[in-house]
């Protein structure tokens, strides 16, 4: 897929990537892993390769995933017109005796049913995907800190934790406003037609601005922090 085609969650896998690399970072004292809390723990060199091999696998199959569910809304669609077809069909052959216990169920509750989850999920779609993608590697690397603190691996000393303690603060805006603009957006499809007009909008555009604004440094220091994994 094009960049220009790719939707958020395509654009943003190489934060991802980038994440991963700030969860892996070389140190004058070795390699570190840090756990979500920001806990540093000491791996072999063989170990930090093995460990970024699993983290991009995961961010592979969370891809995979991704692309299988952006199919659901098509074929929900192709659903929803092939059901709509066989009723009107059915309509057409039996009258009253499917009218009256089928086909009103169908035109009534099923086909908008179908057609409402196809919008709602293809709009939606890549911003399930970015929740599950975090989910499962957050998860995954509050596995490996557990791990490794168990097998005793901790006590790097505290300067040296700090030090090597990477964040993308433009990132972390950028994540937010979405987070803020999705919430937002979904909560309009529970709104009535007054309500929406009622609502400021102004604040949606203040969020798209804050994401245009943060997401070209963000991708800057995800780049950086993809090459360099040992920052003085």
């Amino acid at each position: 897929m094009s960049h220009r085609g790719a939707d958020v969650f395509e654009k943003t896998e190489h934060a991802a990537r980038a994440k991963l690399s700030r969860i892996i970072r070389n140190s004058e004292a070795g390699w570190l892993f840090y756990s979500p809390g920001g806990t540093a723990y000491h791996i072999l060199t063989d170990e930090a390769e093995k460990l970024e091999r699993r983290g991009l696998r995961r961010l592979q199959k969370c891809s995979w995933f991704s692309a299988e569910l952006g199919k659901l809304a098509g074929k929900s669609f192709k659903f929803a017109l092939a059901g709509l077809a066989i009723n009107i069909g059915l309509v057409v052959a039996m009258g009253s005796a499917w009218l009256d216990p089928f086909g009103d169920l169908f035109a009534a509750y099923v086909f908008p049913s179908l057609i409402l989850f196809a919008l709602f999920f293809g709009f939606l779609r890549p911003m399930v995907s970015l929740a599950i993608r975090a989910s499962v590697m957050l998860l995954w690397q509050a596995e490996e800190a557990r791990r490794l603190r168990a097998a005793g691996r901790g006590a790097v000393p505290h300067a040296i934790e700090k030090k090597h303690l990477r964040y993308n603060l433009f990132r972390i805006v950028f994540w937010s406003a979405l987070a803020i603009l999705t919430v937002r957006f979904i909560s309009i499809w529970f709104m009535t037609p007054s309500q929406v007009a009622e609502q400021n909008f102004g604040i949606d555009i203040v969020l798209v601005g804050l994401m245009v604004l943060t997401s070209v440094p963000a991708r800057m220091i995800d780049v950086t922090h993809i090459r360099r994994k040992w920052f003085d």
